[in-house]
């Protein structure tokens, strides 16, 4: 059984005193597979403001402070990228351990993964990283790219 340890951070007040407990995350899976959501599960091929055939809607989240506060939502129409998701599918039924990021910020990722119906299928959800430190190149470092074009519908 994967036993994974999420993030916590509990607050507790004594005497007027605020003590933070943080725990890191840890996954003892080293089979790791990352998706991205724009143009790799969900695609963005222009008039996405407007229904359309094989769209599905999604209630895009807006930050305008870039905190990751929420201030808004737009709704857009954006065809799921079938091919990427059956490959994700297949990667946790083979027991990877799946995330899904975006640069769009993690409260985006998590709106594609539930619009979708990916939530078990998903092990860890997030914004992309903005860095990355490694001693090695960025190709060597994470893997392999891999990325099937999307078929045109007529």
């Amino acid at each position: 059984m994967l036993k994974v340890y999420y993030f916590e951070i509990s607050i507790v007040k004594y005497n007027e005193i605020i003590y933070t407990y943080i725990q890191m995350i840890y996954n003892p899976n080293d089979r790791i597979v990352a998706f991205d959501c724009d143009d790799t599960l969900v695609m963005w091929e222009g008039r996405e403001w407007e229904p359309g055939p094989n769209r599905v809607e999604f209630h895009c989240p807006i930050s305008l402070t870039g905190d990751n506060v929420i201030i808004k939502t737009d709704t857009v129409y954006l065809v799921p990228h079938t091919k990427h998701i059956q490959k994700l599918k297949g990667y946790k039924r083979s027991g990877y351990y799946i995330i899904v990021w975006s640069a769009g910020g993690g409260a985006w990722a998590k709106e594609v993964v539930r619009v979708l119906g990916l939530e078990e299928h998903v092990d860890f959800v997030t914004s992309k990283p903005v860095y990355l430190y490694d001693d090695l190149p960025l190709n060597e470092a994470i893997g392999q790219r891999k990325y099937y074009q999307l078929k045109k519908q007529k």
